[in-house]
């Protein structure tokens, strides 16, 4: 998604890492996207997929230039918990979205129990999430963006020189960064996704294993974006 600065009509990619508020933001985005005011209403290979997630390099390739890259990335622990929330409630007849009912039939055994989750962390990935096997049957019949929104580093979608990241956990620099580059009334922003923490209460995250194999999965993740280990070094 290109953003256009209301006060100087300079463009940046926006980079939406998964599992950091991107559909806040993407909403929030929106309002200015489609203003008759700026120049990022014209014509945008990306319209009609702004949900999905680019990497700054693919970003460059589909709008043919490369500009400024802002994302923001979170910690990496925090973000596959919530990737593994976003999981649970995919395959959650009850809970589930109804336009995403096409995860309702995957096998989600691994979520089972603190231990099934570990075993199969350390069966299938690696460090960077590189797996150690065969990837599970499950995965092969998703479309690709379920693997990637869940288990792939951010670096892969952010790591460029021309990329600014900020820190989940310190979003208001993110919003100040809105407000005084591009212009936009960030008082506008709205919460989309509320918290579901009951879905996997019956989980220890944590559980020194679990943070341990998730620190060795988002090593780089870690290093790149200062974020501290809590038994890796």
């Amino acid at each position: 998604m290109i953003l256009t600065s209301l006060l100087d009509n300079k463009q940046y990619f926006w980079i939406k890492v998964p599992r950091t508020a991107t559909i806040s933001y993407k909403n929030f985005f929106s309002k200015y996207y489609h203003s008759e005011n700026i120049t990022c209403l014209q014509h945008d290979p990306a319209k009609g997929k702004l949900h999905m997630h680019y990497t700054y390099n693919a970003l460059c390739e589909l709008y043919n230039t490369s500009l400024p890259g802002i994302t923001v990335v979170r910690h990496p622990l925090a973000r596959f918990v919530s990737g593994l929330h976003m999981i649970k409630l995919l395959t959650s007849e009850t809970e589930c979205p109804h336009d995403q009912k096409t995860f309702s039939k995957l096998d989600i055994s691994f979520l089972d129990n603190t231990t099934t989750l570990i075993d199969y962390l350390k069966t299938f990935f690696g460090k960077n999430c590189h797996p150690s096997a065969k990837l599970p049957d499950m995965f092969l019949t998703q479309e690709e963006r379920f693997i990637k929104s869940f288990f792939e580093p951010q670096m892969t979608y952010v790591y460029h020189p021309k990329v600014k990241w900020f820190w989940y956990e310190n979003i208001n620099e993110f919003n100040a960064w809105i407000s005084t580059t591009l212009g936009y009334d960030t008082t506008q922003i709205e919460r989309e996704n509320q918290s579901r923490k009951h879905l996997l209460e019956h989980l220890d995250f944590s559980n020194s294993e679990f943070i341990k194999h998730v620190e060795l999965m988002f090593y780089d993740d870690y290093k790149v974006f200062n974020y501290q280990f809590q038994y890796l070094t």
